[in-house]
């Protein structure tokens, strides 16, 4: 598979691939080559484990995946209508936080080596911020800042008396590095199942 155009993609976020998650330059130039790569590399019995983590097998989240990409993809250059900017939000919190199991994340992040950028990309997804945001997805505890720059959450804080919810947020930056880090990873990571 030629993962050119995902790689391309987030090139653009290098940077933060190499400052954050500390991964180096030519893996974070190319990650979802790396990402491929890395997975395919598993033993047999890891991809199986991966394939099964769920009762939904992987080539109906396969589809879902590109049907997903698909509609992101229509969407494209009428988000300025505000019911279309927000039932793809909507859908974009839904795919890339809550459809894509933390427990596949898990799986990944335990079984590659170390300094692997698939295990620094699951890593990161499965920890705070992150991780915070895709409970508030989950639970219904979110919605827009008043000017539209970004999502404020609610979660959890374990700092907090009996665990009580406090406020976060996120900018938009950041939603969206967490997004195509999510779907990146995800995407490269299943087709090589």
């Amino acid at each position: 598979m030629d993962w050119t155009h995902l790689d391309k993609q987030m090139r653009a976020w290098s940077p933060r691939l190499r400052d954050e998650l500390k991964i180096e330059s030519a893996a974070s130039n190319r990650l979802a080559t790396t990402i491929a790569k890395e997975v395919s590399a598993l033993p047999k019995d890891v991809k199986t484990r991966a394939k099964h983590d769920s009762k939904i097998p992987l080539s109906m989240r396969k589809e879902e995946l590109m049907a997903f990409q698909g509609f992101d993809e229509l969407t494209i250059g009428v988000e300025q209508n505000p019911i279309v900017c927000r039932a793809r939000i909507v859908n974009q919190l839904y795919f890339s936080f809550i459809y894509i199991r933390e427990s596949y994340f898990n799986l990944l992040k335990n079984e590659l080596a170390v300094d692997s950028a698939t295990r620094k990309c699951s890593a990161f997804l499965t920890a705070n911020p992150v991780q915070a945001f895709r409970k508030a997805i989950a639970q219904g505890e979110w919605r827009y800042t008043g000017d539209f720059s970004g999502l404020e959450y609610w979660a959890r804080d374990d700092a907090e008396p009996a665990g009580s919810l406090v406020r976060f947020q996120v900018s938009n930056q950041d939603y969206n590095f967490w997004m195509i880090l999510a779907r990146c990873t995800t995407y490269a990571s299943f087709m090589c199942l």
